[in-house]
């Protein structure tokens, strides 16, 4: 047997020996081989074609050079029971289809086999206790696994991106696993563990399942439909994750939380039903669904999650649930096709990115019960109509940035306080920015790129100049006064002054019951020179008429 320490002793001696005239000193060997040392304090030895460590109980396989394309992997080595398939100590062997592992070993350690890309068959020891994190891995050749009795430990990935998987088999003696129709469970059947990636077709989870484990059906890229019974209450993260042949699910009405990335990268889904109890929708659920057109989210949801439905670039109309008072962050981020979205009342923050990227919506009406708009929300969207609401306090950075087609005039609520970096930028289509409170503090740039914008503000407010973040701001002040004959006669036609500040715009809206909402709007101008004349021909038509003016 050769051993690294025989190499590491001897080999730098006969290297000096060809460089210096004198034999090398025993000090100075000693001192290469510390620098050679592995710093685990544990060396190496070679069995051709094998690497190993040794332990208490055996050999610990840690490197394959050898290249054939049966590998039996002997039960001893120098005399040495092989006991664990070490780290990585088969990672990307390229060569061998088929592998039979000893009963002498008990644990396959994490990424023991990852990559052996060309690997279609493998027989597990019956002793073998412990599958490692990864162990089988990107095995994409491997088509049917046999798990021993013995196993009780199967780490996180252990097949993952097995994609020819079809089926996992258990020994039917094992205490802890079983398998069902080629899918891996607990040994009551009640905890559903893993889907192998290769498993075609549609499938039903059976009746009694009550949890799904995280990421169970991930890369399952032939799966065409599932179906989840109401037994199932627990639906782990990641559960579909990647089923890019998925276009249909069922979950059951025991599931009221779907987990973060669920359906995320399912491409091809184009249908889900799911409880009219849900209640939770987690980060990244659909993203990147891109065959989704249309989506009703139940009104018992009270969380939306971030990036629920970010990148569903085919999702034309989002109905949101009414109980939601916070849209997360990157809600529809990048939905470029989605054309209805109705805020509902009730919501108070719009998160971060919400509705931002280009949405082509066109008309915005954001509730009055929402107080925060967040960064780029609505950035670059289509929209050519907006209403902000009574009760908004900040607009984040870039919320609007580059709403270039806002060609209605938009009214700021008195509550407004800041405008972040960007926030209102590049919307040089809008006639005109009505605040009805103090002047808000601006971030870096907040109105820019608006020439041809005026701002206007309320008698009485603070904090006004005659600009406001490089856009000029006027007085807007219209008021009303009768214009006199010097007789009253009582069907006397309607007329009025209008004074205020020169060439602010106004409208003048007519109504015949100041208890109803119903206003007519008569005429829409501008106060010319500080002063235009309005008279209302059809005033005697009425035995009443209210007047009043407002901002367009």
């Amino acid at each position: 047997m050769k051993t690294l320490l025989y190499w590491l002793l001897t080999a730098p001696i006969i290297i000096a020996r060809k460089c210096q005239p004198n034999p090398i000193s025993p000090l100075w060997a000693v001192f290469l081989l510390l620098l050679a040392w592995p710093v685990t304090g544990k060396a190496d030895f070679f069995s051709y074609p094998f690497h190993y460590r040794t332990n208490n109980d055996g050999a610990i396989l840690t490197w394959y050079l050898g290249k054939t394309n049966s590998l039996i992997i002997p039960s001893t080595i120098d005399g040495l029971p092989v006991r664990i398939i070490g780290v990585s100590a088969f990672f990307n062997g390229n060569t061998f289809t088929n592998v039979v592992i000893p009963d002498s070993v008990f644990s396959i350690e994490n990424y023991a086999f990852r990559y052996c890309s060309y690997l279609e068959s493998l027989t597990i020891g019956n002793n073998v206790t412990n599958l490692g994190n990864g162990a089988l891995a990107n095995c994409t050749s491997l088509t049917h696994v046999t798990l021993p009795a013995a196993l009780v430990s199967i780490g996180a990935g252990a097949f993952e991106n097995a994609q020819s998987l079809s089926e996992i088999t258990v020994d039917e003696d094992n205490p802890v696993f079983s398998s069902l129709d080629g899918v891996l469970f607990n040994k009551p059947q009640t905890l559903l563990l893993l889907c192998p990636n290769g498993k075609t077709g549609a499938l039903t989870i059976p009746d009694g399942t009550t949890a799904i484990k995280d990421a169970a059906f991930q890369n399952c890229a032939r799966l065409t439909s599932v179906v989840i019974p109401d037994s199932v209450t627990n639906m782990g993260n990641s559960t579909f994750r990647n089923c890019t042949t998925l276009t249909g699910a069922s979950v059951g009405t025991g599931v009221l939380n779907i987990g973060a990335s669920a359906f995320c990268c399912c491409s091809n889904l184009v249908q889900i039903t799911f409880s009219p109890h849900i209640v939770g929708l987690g980060d990244s659920a659909f993203q990147y669904c891109s065959s989704l057109t249309n989506f009703v989210m139940p009104n018992t949801v009270t969380n939306s999650g971030t990036r629920t439905f970010s990148d569903c670039t085919n999702l034309v109309s989002a109905t949101v649930s009414t109980n939601l008072t916070t849209l997360g962050n990157f809600l529809f981020w990048n939905c470029y096709k989605l054309r209805t979205v109705i805020i509902p009342p009730g919501v108070v923050i719009l998160g971060n990115g919400a509705f931002g990227n280009g949405i082509p919506i066109t008309s915005l009406i954001i509730p009055d019960s929402v107080q925060t708009i967040g960064d780029f929300a609505f950035n670059v969207a289509a929209i050519t109509y907006l209403q902000m609401g009574a009760s908004v306090t900040n607009i984040g950075q870039g919320a609007f940035l580059g709403c270039n087609k806002i060609t209605s005039t938009v009214t700021m609520p008195k509550t407004l306080l800041y405008i972040g970096n960007d926030g209102f930028s590049a919307c040089w289509r809008v006639p005109g920015i009505f605040f009805q409170g103090d002047a808000p503090a601006l971030g870096y740039a907040a109105l820019s790129y608006n020439s041809g914008v005026t701002a206007y503000y309320l008698p009485g407010t603070l904090g006004w100049s005659n600009q406001l973040g490089g856009i000029p701001a006027r007085l807007w002040n219209p008021w009303m006064q009768p214009i006199s004959s010097g007789s009253e006669p009582e069907n006397k036609t309607f007329a009025v002054n209008i004074t205020g500040t020169t060439n602010i715009p106004i409208v003048v809206e007519a109504s015949t019951n100041l208890d109803d909402s119903t206003w007519t709007k008569l005429f829409s101008g501008v106060v010319t020179n500080g002063t235009i004349d309005f008279t209302d021909p059809k005033s005697t038509n009425y035995s009443r008429r209210f007047y009043r003016i407002r901002s367009p």
